[in-house]
C-alpha cells in the first residue's frame, strides 16, 4: 500500500472503514488492524493531519465510517497510543 495515494479525507476514510470493518468482523484481528493503521495515526504520521481538526475528527470522516466504525476506531487508535487519542473527540459521545 502507498500511503502517499491516501491524501484527501475521502481516500483515508475509506481505507480506515475497510480496515476497521475487518476487525469488527473478527476481532482476534486487532493486532493486524493496529498495525494497518499505524502508517496513517501514529504521532510522526501524516495522515492523521487530514482528518482531524482541533482535537476531532472532520464530518466527512465520520460519515464514511458511521458511529460504529468511530467506535471500533476509538478502541485502535487507543491501543495504538493512548496518550494522544483520549484527547480526541470521536463524535459518538
Amino acid at each position: 500500500m502507498n500511503f502517499a495515494d491516501l491524501n484527501t479525507v475521502a481516500k483515508i476514510a475509506k481505507y480506515t472503514k475497510k480496515i476497521v470493518l475487518e476487525y469488527r468482523q473478527n476481532e482476534e484481528k486487532k493486532s493486524t488492524a493496529i498495525a494497518a493503521l499505524k502508517p496513517l495515526f501514529a504521532s510522526k504520521a501524516e495522515g492523521w493531519k487530514s482528518v482531524i481538526d482541533m482535537n476531532q475528527f472532520r464530518n466527512g470522516f465520520t460519515r464514511i465510517l458511521g458511529k460504529g466504525g468511530m467506535k471500533a476506531l476509538r478502541l485502535l487508535l487507543h491501543e495504538l497510543d493512548k496518550k494522544k487519542y483520549q484527547k480526541i473527540n470521536f463524535g459518538i459521545e
